[in-house]
């Protein structure tokens, strides 16, 4: 005879901070880690991954321990691709931590939202544009006086 085993729940909860990027920058992004279980969790190793168009220049924290119910806030480097597009793309979390007892356990993966926003339109024309038309000034001021 089996009987199902009930899931062992969640040990962490992860909420975004601070997550929004501009597309083509990199900054901090600030997530919240909360210890949802029932025992006090201690040497808490956290490593974030990110898939494309998201990259990580800091995707380690460390937090010392946490008792049931208490929160941390960690900061880790992310870097938005310029081609991304304007919306929201997961942050992939492990955490690596000590039970009571001395035991090493790695958590399942959870993810956290990463907002991506479109960066803003300049105002005027472009630089590129000014220097065009100051040269087909110059060119056409020139044939004028050449051919006078």
């Amino acid at each position: 005879m089996t009987a199902p085993v009930a899931p062992a729940g969640e040990r962490f909860a992860f909420d975004p901070v601070e997550a929004t990027l501009t597309a083509g920058t990199s900054g901090s992004v600030r997530v919240e880690v909360t210890n949802t279980g029932e025992e006090r969790l201690r040497e808490l190793n956290l490593k974030a991954f990110a898939d494309d168009p998201l990259s990580l220049s800091d995707s380690e924290a460390y937090v010392e321990s946490l008792a049931p119910g208490e929160s941390e806030t960690v900061t880790l480097g992310v870097e938005a691709g310029g081609s991304a597009l304007a919306k929201v793309y997961p942050l992939s979390v492990d955490v690596q931590y000590e039970l009571p007892g001395g035991d090493r356990q790695i958590s399942d993966t959870y993810r956290v939202a990463v907002t991506v926003t479109e960066p803003e339109e300049q105002d005027g024309p472009s630089p590129v544009l000014i220097v065009g038309a100051l040269l087909a000034l110059a060119l056409a001021g020139y044939t004028v006086y050449r051919y006078r």
